[in-house]
C-alpha cells in the first residue's frame, strides 16, 4: 500500500524519458545493494542456536577448480558432471569424507572465523587480529579460479585458529571468501588467465600485487606470513615464529630461538629435512628459497626489504629487469653481495645480508611437497609435527586439481563431498602385494617397473569388473620402488633411485606413492572415466559405514561388518559370470560397496562380446598411454683434470682460499683434502656451472671449480658422491691450464646402471651434459607396461589365478 506522499514521486518517474528512468532505477538498486553489504559487514549474519550463520546450511552451486568426479555408475561411457564445493563456513569446517580430520565449528566471536568482512586491508587486519593478540598475520591472495583450493586452505586455517586475511583479486573470490567467513578485502586487478607459469604476464601482475600488499601490511606494523593457497597449514606457527615458546619441543626451539633475530625468512625446496635440521643455512642457501612461505617482520630492515622486493618485481634494475616471478627476484635479492662464508651458515639459521638478517625455515617443520607427501614426514621422523606442507613436487601438471589430489591422498581435503559423488554403487579393489617375490629381487628400476606392471594389471582388471557390474571404481593405493623426477632432468641411479638430495636422510624405498606417480588422473577426467580416490571408501570417508559386501578367495579370511561374503570360483570371471555372481540380483548386488580383497588375486578375465573387449582395451591403453614416461638421466661425459697437490696449492693461492661450499656432514678444509692424496687416490677438479640466481656478481674471467677426492671411502659422507670443496672465483686461465695439462673425460652409459631386460623396456637418447659434452637419458613409456589385451583372451580360455595368460 503506497502512502499519499509517494504518488508525485512515482508520477515524476513515470514522466521521465526511458533512458533516464533506467539509469535512475539502476542507481537505486546499486545503492540498496551497497547498504545491504554494509549492514552485513557491521552487523554480521544472524547466528543460529549453535553459533553458526544461516549461510552455514547452504552453499553456492559454483564450479570449482577441483577434479570433477563422475557420479555415474558406468565407468567408461558417462560424461562427468560438474563437481561443486560448499562455500559456507560450516561446510568448510566439516570433514571432506576423504579421510580428513573433522574440523569443529567456531563461535561468531572467534577472531579467526567471525563475521565476513571486509572493505579494506585495514578493516580485514582489524578483524583478523584483535588488539590482545600478537601483531602477526598470515596473508594470501587468490582469484576465483582456485575456489576449492582456497576454501580448503581457509578451513584448515580456521581449524588451527590462525589469524589470516585474504586479498581477493576479483569480485567472485571476494564474495566466496566472505561467505566462507575469512577476513577478506577486494583488490581488483583485472583479468588473470589462471596460468601457474611463472613466466607469464598474469603471474607478474599477481606477483606485483601480492608483494605490494605484503609491503602495506608490514608498514602497518604487522609481521606477515605470506603464503600460497596450496600450502596446507596444520597448526598455528605463531608460538614458533613470534615467541619461540618454551613449551615447544627442543627440536623446534634450537632453530626458532635463532630465527627471532631474522628480518626475513623463507621456506626451502631442499630435500632431506634431517640434514637440513643439522646444517641450517649451510644446506638451504644452496637450494632455492620458495616464496610459497615468506615471513617478514615489521623491523626497519624488514620494511626496507619488503619495499625493495616489491619495487624490483614491479620494475627492477639491471639483472632484475624482465623477471616475472617474485621467487626469482627474492632469490637474487637475498644473494646480493656474494655468498657468506660457510662458518657463518653451518648449523646457523640466520645470516647477515645486505641490510637485513636472512633466516630459513626448517623443512622439517615447514615442509615441501616431497618431504611431506612422498617421504611422509609425520611417520618418518620422531617427535615431528609440521606446521605447514606446500604442495610442490607434483606431477600431472601443477593445476589446482593435481594439488587437490595430493591433499586427498593424505586425508587433508577438508571440504565435504558433493552429494552426487556418493550416488550409485562402488567397487573397491585392493592392490597386489608387490613387495614380495619381485623378479629382480633388489630395490631399483627393475623392481619399480615390475611393481608398476603388476599394479596396472590389477587396476585394469578392477576397472573392467566395475564396468561389467555398473559400479564406480575406487582407486587403490600404489607402491613405488623408485622416485619420479621432473621431466627426467636428474639422475636417480646415483642416489639409490631417490630424488637427488633426498638420500641424505636414508633410504625410504619402497614407499606408498602419491597417485600422480603412477596415474595421470587428468586423462581419466578428460575421457569421462569415473573414479573415486582411495580415501573415499576408508574410515572417515564418504562411504564409511555404507553397506558392504566382500569378495574373497575360497577359504579366505572373514571380514566383520559385511552383509554378504562371496567366495570366488577357481578361475577368473567373464563379464556375464560376474553379473550372475555379483550383479544386482545376487546376494552382493544390494550392497553399496563391493570390496574385492587383495588376496582374491585376478578376479576378472574378459568380456564375452568381442567388440566390448576391443573397446575396453582401446580406452585403457589410452588412459595409460597418456601418462608421462618415467625418465632419468644417466650422466654421460664430464670434463675434468687430474689435480696434484701443487695444482691445489696454486688453485688455493689464486682463489684466495675462497672456500665456498664444503659438502658432507662438515666442511672439508683445503689441507684435509690435499692431505688425502696417496696411492690409489686421485684429486679431480671440474668446472661447475654457476646458477645465475646465485652468482651474478662474480668477477669476470673467473669460474667455479669443484675439487673432489675419488677412490676415497664415502661411507661417512652424506649426500655427495665424494668429498669435495668448491671455489667460486678461480681464474678461468688456471682452469684452462689445468685442462691443457691433465685433461680427462669420464663417461657413463645407461647400461652401467640398468640390467639388459629393463633396458629393453625403454629407450635411451642423447642429451647435452652440463659441460657441453654428451650424456644420455633413459625413458620408459607406460604403454610398454600394459598387460596383455583382454581381446586376446577368449571367454572359454580364462585360466585359474596365477596361470599365464
Amino acid at each position: 500500500q503506497r502512502s499519499k506522499g509517494s504518488w508525485p514521486i512515482l508520477l515524476g518517474v513515470a514522466a521521465m524519458p526511458s533512458v533516464a528512468r533506467t539509469m535512475l532505477c539502476g542507481a537505486v538498486l546499486v545503492t540498496v545493494a551497497y547498504i545491504a553489504m554494509c549492514v552485513t559487514y557491521l552487523v554480521g549474519p544472524q547466528a543460529d542456536a549453535r553459533g553458526a550463520s544461516p549461510s552455514d546450511s547452504q552453499g553456492l552451486a559454483t564450479q570449482t577448480g577441483t577434479p570433477a568426479l563422475s557420479a555415474a555408475p558406468s565407468v567408461l561411457s558417462q560424461p562427468e558432471p560438474v563437481q561443486h564445493a560448499a562455500t559456507s563456513s560450516a561446510a568448510a569446517h566439516q570433514s571432506s569424507g576423504t579421510g580428513a580430520s573433522s574440523v569443529s565449528s567456531a563461535q561468531p566471536s572467534d577472531p579467526v572465523s567471525g563475521k565476513a568482512c571486509c572493505d579494506t586491508l585495514e578493516s580485514a587486519l582489524q578483524r583478523a587480529v584483535p588488539p590482545s593478540e600478537p601483531k602477526m598475520v598470515l596473508a594470501t591472495f587468490c582469484n576465483a579460479a582456485f575456489k576449492g583450493m582456497v576454501l580448503n586452505f581457509a578451513a584448515h586455517l580456521r581449524n588451527a585458529r590462525i589469524p589470516h586475511v585474504v586479498g581477493a583479486v576479483d569480485a567472485e573470490a571476494f564474495a566466496l571468501m566472505q561467505q566462507a567467513g575469512s577476513p577478506t578485502y577486494l583488490i581488483d586487478i583485472g583479468h588473470l588467465d589462471g596460468s601457474s607459469s611463472h613466466s607469464g604476464a598474469s603471474w607478474k601482475k599477481f606477483a606485483v600485487t601480492r608483494t605490494g600488499e605484503v609491503m602495506k601490511i608490514v608498514e602497518q606494523g604487522f609481521a606477515v606470513i605470506m603464503t600460497d593457497v596450496d600450502v596446507l597449514w596444520l597448526r598455528d606457527p605463531r608460538p614458533y615464529l613470534h615467541a619461540c615458546d618454551p613449551s615447544l619441543h627442543e627440536k623446534e626451539r634450537a632453530s626458532c630461538s635463532q630465527l627471532l633475530a631474522a628480518d626475513v625468512m623463507a621456506s626451502s625446496d631442499n630435500l632431506s629435512p634431517g640434514k637440513n635440521l643439522r646444517e641450517g643455512l649451510a644446506d638451504a642457501y644452496w637450494g632455492v628459497f620458495n616464496t610459497g612461505i615468506v615471513v617478514i617482520r615489521p623491523t626497519e630492515a624488514g620494511k626496507a626489504f619488503a619495499r625493495k622486493w616489491h619495487a624490483y618485481i614491479t620494475d627492477g634494475p639491471g639483472e632484475f629487469k624482465g623477471l616475472t616471478s617474485d621467487q626469482m627476484v627474492f632469490n637474487r635479492l637475498v644473494r646480493q653481495g656474494g655468498a657468506p662464508p660457510m662458518s657463518q651458515m653451518s648449523g646457523k639459521w640466520t645470516v647477515k645480508r645486505d641490510g637485513f638478517q636472512l633466516g630459513t625455515l626448517p623443512t622439517m617443520f615447514f615442509c615441501n611437497g616431497h618431504d611431506y607427501f612422498v617421504r611422509r614426514m609425520e611417520t618418518s621422523y620422531d617427535n615431528v609435527r609440521p606446521y605447514a606442507a606446500h604442495a610442490t613436487y607434483t606431477y600431472d601438471g601443477s593445476s589446482a586439481a593435481a594439488k587437490e589430489q595430493r591433499f586427498r591422498d593424505v586425508g587433508h581435503w577438508a571440504l565435504p563431498e558433493p552429494p552426487e559423488n556418493s550416488q550409485g554403487t562402488f567397487l573397491v579393489a585392493g592392490s597386489p602385494d608387490v613387495r614380495a617375490a619381485m623378479p629382480h629381487g633388489e630395490l631399483g628400476l627393475g623392481a619399480h617397473l615390475d611393481g608398476l606392471r603388476a599394479q596396472l594389471r590389477s587396476l585394469r582388471d578392477a576397472l573392467a569388473l566395475a564396468q561389467a557390474l555398473g559400479r564406480t571404481l575406487v582407486l587403490p593405493h600404489f607402491t613405488c620402488f623408485s622416485d619420479r623426477v621432473w621431466a627426467g632432468h636428474d639422475n636417480v641411479f646415483l642416489f639409490q633411485h631417490m630424488y637427488p638430495g633426498a638420500q641424505a636422510d636414508g633410504n625410504y624405498m619402497p614407499f606408498e606413492c602419491p597417485v600422480d606417480h603412477v596415474l595421470q588422473l587428468s586423462a581419466w577426467r578428460r575421457m569421462g572415466v569415473a573414479y573415486r580416490d582411495a580415501r573415499f571408501a576408508e574410515s572417515g570417508g564418504a562411504l564409511d559405514g555404507a553397506v558392504l559386501a566382500v569378495v574373497k578367495p575360497p577359504g579366505g579370511e572373514r571380514v566383520p561388518g559385511a552383509t554378504a561374503i562371496v567366495e570366488l570360483p577357481s578361475k577368473p570371471l567373464t563379464d556375464m559370470e560376474a553379473l550372475d555372481l555379483l550383479g544386482p540380483t545376487s546376494p552382493a548386488g544390494a550392497a553399496k560397496v563391493l570390496k574385492v580383497l587383495p588376496t582374491a588375486g585376478s578376479v576378472f578375465c574378459t568380456f564375452a562380446d568381442e567388440s566390448a573387449r576391443a573397446a575396453f582395451d582401446k580406452r585403457f591403453a589410452a588412459l595409460i598411454g597418456a601418462i608421462e614416461p618415467w625418465c632419468s638421466e644417466c650422466h654421460g661425459s664430464i670434463a675434468y683434470a687430474a689435480c696434484s697437490r701443487a695444482d691445489l696449492e696454486a688453485l688455493a693461492k689464486a682463489a684466495g682460499h675462497a672456500l665456498v661450499r664444503g659438502e658432507g656432514p662438515s666442511a672439508l678444509s683445503l689441507d684435509s683434502l690435499s692431505g688425502a692424496e696417496s696411492p690409489g687416490v686421485m684429486l679431480d677438479v671440474e668446472r661447475v656451472p654457476r646458477r645465475k640466481d646465485f652468482w651474478r656478481d662474480a668477477p669476470r674471467d673467473t669460474v667455479m671449480l669443484r675439487v673432489s677426492v675419488t677412490g676415497k671411502s664415502t661411507t661417512d659422507v652424506e649426500g655427495v658422491a665424494s668429498p669435495s670443496v668448491v671455489f667460486d672465483d678461480a681464474p678461468a686461465a688456471l682452469w684452462a691450464e689445468l685442462k691443457s695439462k691433465h685433461s680427462r673425460r669420464k663417461y657413463s652409459k645407461c647400461s652401467d646402471f640398468i640390467p639388459p631386460d629393463v633396458l629393453a623396456l625403454g629407450k635411451a637418447h642423447v642429451v647435452a651434459s652440463r659441460d657441453g659434452g654428451k650424456g644420455t637419458q633413459f625413458c620408459v613409456p607406460y604403454a610398454n607396461l600394459l598387460p596383455p589385451p583382454l581381446a586376446n583372451t577368449r571367454p572359454g580360455g580364462c585360466e585359474p589365478p596365477g596361470a599365464a595368460q
